[in-house]
């Protein structure tokens, strides 16, 4: 079956904060558009636990998802396939390190 009309969601911005504990806090903004047409800003959040083993984490969330996702570290970068929507499809969501000052 073919879909009445195509959605579209883009990430506009977006972060997300490792405490040394390993808690984590992220916060996604995402416009969405149906047939090319803007139709709304949606911001989505997250939080739980990371475990760090080399270059990868493991995280659990304990908000919405309450599910498991894999992070991997690059240099600056921290890159997450994550189901934010809870829909069953993950995207990948890149993050660049910054002090936060």
């Amino acid at each position: 079956m073919t879909p009445a009309f195509h959605l579209r969601i883009v990430a506009t911005s977006g972060s997300i904060v490792i405490s040394p504990n390993g808690h984590y806090e992220q916060h996604v903004q995402h416009d969405t558009f149906i047939d090319g047409a803007f139709n709304g800003h949606v911001t989505r959040a997250d939080r739980g636990e990371c475990a760090r083993t080399g270059n990868e984490l493991l995280c659990s969330s304990i908000f919405l998802q309450n599910v498991e996702f894999t992070a991997s570290i690059a240099g600056r970068t921290l890159t997450i396939s994550q189901d934010l929507s809870g829909e069953g499809r993950a995207a990948s969501y890149r993050y660049s390190w910054s002090s936060g000052t």
